[in-house]
């Protein structure tokens, strides 16, 4: 910038008048030589001059001090973009996790259910063969622990195939609920009764 010799312009907004510094230099020396003077005028202006350079610095360190908080600022928010990216990211981890725990959750009660369905008849609410298998295992065990006898009776309904061909399924199906709550009511609470199918 080039130097108006009327005003001296500094950074900031703030002019120092030539006139003004003059009129503070000739009070400041006043009944003294016109070399003095003309010193004190030469200092005045001099140092208006270095004012306004090291104004001019610091407008420089203002500037770059603002480029630094604006490149301070851009990396904050590259930061924080990225640790929103990795909470996605995270937040999708658990939620698969979550899903895969549930179809675990899923399976297992779908495996109870066949495990259930293997060892228990759904028609009769009996145990199945498997079930009575694992009761008589057990029974087989009791006994031998106590030195007990044991006995197994096996019962058959006489020509079931018969009334399911000619009745039809559904009344085979009701003359084996009533002939299995029937034996249920005969028995004693450590007796069993299953199914053998």
């Amino acid at each position: 910038e080039s130097m108006n010799p009327a005003s001296i312009a500094l950074r900031g907004g703030f002019a120092i008048s030539l006139a003004s510094l003059c009129a503070s230099a000739h009070a400041a020396t006043a009944g003294s030589g016109s070399g003095v003077q003309g010193m004190a005028l030469f200092a005045l202006a001099g140092l208006a001059a270095g004012s306004g350079l090291v104004l001019h610095g610091a407008h420089q360190k203002s500037r770059q001090l603002a480029a630094r908080l604006r490149a301070a600022d851009e990396e904050l928010a590259r930061s924080q973009a990225a640790q929103r990216q990795t909470e996605a990211e995270h937040e999708g981890e658990r939620a698969q996790f979550v899903d895969q725990l549930r179809q675990a959750g899923q399976r297992e009660i779908a495996h109870q259910a066949a495990l259930r369905a293997a060892q228990n008849d759904a028609l009769t609410k009996l145990p199945t063969r498997v079930g009575m298998l694992e009761d008589l295992t057990k029974a087989v065990a009791s006994a031998k622990r106590r030195q007990a006898n044991l006995a197994v009776v096996f019962v058959d309904l006489d020509d079931f195939k018969r009334v399911n061909d000619t009745l039809g399924h559904a009344t085979g199906d009701d003359l084996l609920k009533q002939a299995s709550e029937r034996l249920a009511v005969c028995i004693r609470s450590e007796d069993s009764v299953a199914l053998n199918r």
